[in-house]
């Protein structure tokens, strides 16, 4: 699957320098960052609603399997929503001059990665496995409705004035341009599924890891001298006559 990913993130940055510069930006050009900055967001968003399936896994059958999956999954919401911004970012200062233009868009989507680095700080700040599943869980829950709305809701309303072109707010941009964007969608939505998968089972190695040390730990406990359970010879040193 790696080398799949390679060939799709190369075929990505390859397509934007042959794409022809788009029309109604201030910047033609440099508007490709659409075939990243689109699919970061888009990708971001069913992550977000995949951490929200394993939310509702962990609170109805606790495990820590569950609990890893929920994580993997809001790590990655949360890497892509920084993604989304940063290129977002470059995009504002490229088409409207400035870093930052408080573009209702480009503001809502702040409070969404703030959203979801507070769930890593929550996640972070609680030492004990169980509570820490159990608050993560409800808070994944329970932030998938203003992420929901901050993301699809709000930049839609009609008195709500955006920056962002009209090709990007009615969704027209032109077919050499809706063709990158599905590439790069389909290129980064690929990665992030290769990486959910090596985090599971990172995470699930490390589970393993902590059990056998637990599990070492109640041996040497019980009395055992040695990790293995067998009698160790102990040589008394025999003091001087």
């Amino acid at each position: 699957m790696s080398f799949l990913v390679v060939v799709l993130l190369l075929g990505t940055a390859i397509y934007t320098y042959a794409a022809p510069p788009a029309i109604g930006f201030m910047s033609p050009n440099l508007a490709r960052i659409l075939f990243f900055h689109l699919p970061c967001a888009l990708v971001s968003s069913l992550t977000v609603f995949l951490g929200g399936y394993w939310a509702i896994k962990t609170i109805s059958n606790p495990s820590e399997r569950n609990d890893i999956r929920l994580s993997a999954s809001w790590e990655l919401s949360t890497v892509l929503a920084i993604l989304t911004l940063t290129t977002g970012i470059i995009f504002s200062k490229v088409q409207w001059g400035e870093w930052w233009n408080w573009d209702p868009r480009q503001t809502s989507y702040m409070f969404v990665t703030l959203l979801l680095l507070g769930g890593l700080a929550l996640r972070a700040g609680i030492s004990d496995e169980r509570k820490r599943a159990t608050a993560f869980s409800g808070y994944s829950l329970v932030m998938l409705v203003p992420i929901a709305f901050l993301t699809f809701v709000y930049p839609r309303l009609p008195q709500v004035r955006s920056l962002h072109p009209l090709v990007i707010q009615q969704g027209t941009l032109g077919p050499e341009y809706r063709a990158g964007v599905m590439l790069g969608f389909c290129a980064i939505g690929t990665a992030i599924i290769w990486l959910w998968k090596l985090r599971v089972y990172a995470g699930e190695l490390e589970l393993e890891g902590l059990n056998q040390d637990g599990k070492l730990g109640l041996e040497n406990r019980s009395g055992h001298s040695g990790s293995d359970g067998a009698d160790r010879p102990v040589v008394v040193p025999r003091g001087d006559s």
